[in-house]
């Protein structure tokens, strides 16, 4: 219906329509939940965990937050109540972060509530000048709030980069010390995706990508990060995660009060990713 809504040149609507329903089509809650011939166990708490193809992410359980938000953050209630959903139809696996607002405590008391085998991944960002200080109390307070950490990542590109030699011994001794599965980063662009791997050590990345932002796949970064997955211990991918369906082309395009969904799907057609 948006495709054929738009006023534009027939083969841009053709293009569109072709992806839209090549996407629609293998989108299905039990294809993105879960994968029974290709699950992948992750020791915690003694137990392997199957993590499922969707991670739920939480930030909106703390925040104010998307540009196609109406209704604000949603009450206790209501976050207990996507994150029962989210439970029942399969997911296993929650990611948050300490900038979330409220979010790490929301997801902590349901946790505690109602006791799910989840994998739970936090985010750490430094803002003074006492780093290392910094990375213990944040790591402390995420256990606090969460009840425990399963992976932990840098929330910034830029800070991945200069703190990596500062942080690397502690947080792999966290992995240890702390009970953390992962050390990772959470990355926005594909030198970011390059800056990830010429550290070598850290074992999980997020990176936005999506049917129409295939930049880390153009430049071959997905293979390379597949590759590093079949490495030694030591230089092991041991967790991609591809965010957003949209990605970081709704940032430029008209916020939805103010457009159509045609106008919508017509400035998608005009960035330069597409």
């Amino acid at each position: 219906v948006i495709a054929d809504s738009l006023k534009t040149a027939p083969q841009n609507r053709a293009t569109l329509k072709k992806k839209l329903s090549e996407y629609m089509a293998s989108v299905t809650v039990d294809h993105l939940v879960t994968d029974d011939k290709n699950k992948k166990g992750l020791k915690l708490n003694k137990e392997a965990l199957h993590l499922s193809k969707f991670t739920l992410g939480t930030v909106q359980l703390g925040l104010n937050y998307g540009m196609a938000n109406r209704t604000g953050q949603p009450s206790r209630e209501n976050a207990f109540e996507i994150l029962d959903t989210a439970r029942r139809l399969g997911v296993t696996s929650l990611d948050t972060a300490a900038a979330y607002g409220t979010s790490e405590q929301v997801v902590g008391d349901w946790l505690r509530a109602r006791r799910p085998q989840m994998f739970v991944t936090s985010k750490f960002k430094i803002r003074g000048t006492e780093a290392l200080d910094e990375l213990n109390a944040q790591l402390a307070q995420s256990k606090e709030r969460l009840g425990r950490v399963d992976g932990y990542m840098f929330h910034d590109a830029q800070q991945m980069r200069a703190y990596s030699d500062l942080f690397r011994d502690r947080l792999e001794r966290a992995r240890e010390e702390d009970g953390l599965t992962f050390v990772g980063a959470s990355v926005y662009t594909a030198e970011d995706v390059e800056a990830f791997l010429e550290l070598g050590w850290l074992q999980a990345i997020q990176v936005p990508m999506n049917m129409l932002d295939n930049r880390i796949v153009e430049r071959g970064l997905l293979q390379e990060l597949q590759k590093r997955g079949n490495a030694p211990p030591g230089d092991t991918v041991r967790q991609l995660a591809a965010t957003s369906v949209i990605g970081r082309l709704m940032q430029s395009i008209p916020p939805p009060e103010r457009a159509t969904p045609a106008e919508l799907a017509e400035s998608l057609l005009e960035q330069p990713q597409f």
